[in-house]
């Protein structure tokens, strides 16, 4: 866990250059900028300070201090599991090529993952989904 505090604490301090806003700022910045949501604050600060997705996405989770994914990491991210509603997770995946399982649902350009794959039990995380997140792990060597 200390790697991945040391990671997030380095990924701050390269926001902090970036913006020239210190954290404390862009926490002030936010609270007022009068999203909600964590998908519109980081839609926010991704227009308004021109961050790419994942420093917006790192930087909107650090603000509110919310937990609430899974980053699956090797030498880069190559997943994360996350709470879409009250019943759903989604698994993003950032993979290099096409995904051919119904289950992955494409998403546009521009994000850190190119496919997610919503998962309402256990029982979904078969050999073929399997196979599918150790293509990103492999990818993300």
């Amino acid at each position: 866990m200390a790697d991945m505090n040391k990671a997030i604490a380095t990924q701050i301090s390269n926001i902090e250059k970036k913006t020239g806003k210190s954290l404390a700022e862009l926490r002030a910045a936010i609270g007022g900028c009068g999203k909600a949501k964590h998908g519109e604050i980081r839609s926010w600060l991704m227009e308004t300070y021109g961050l790419g997705h994942g420093d917006a996405n790192t930087l909107t989770h650090v603000a509110k201090a919310s937990d609430g994914y899974v980053s699956l990491r090797r030498k880069t991210q190559f997943a994360m599991l996350g709470p879409k509603t009250n019943d759903r997770f989604e698994l993003g995946l950032n993979i290099k090529g096409e995904v051919k399982d119904p289950r992955a649902k494409a998403l546009p350009p521009g994000g850190m993952c190119q496919y997610v794959v919503p998962l309402t039990s256990a029982d979904e995380v078969d050999t073929k989904l399997i196979a599918i997140v150790r293509k990103a792990f492999d990818g993300a060597a």
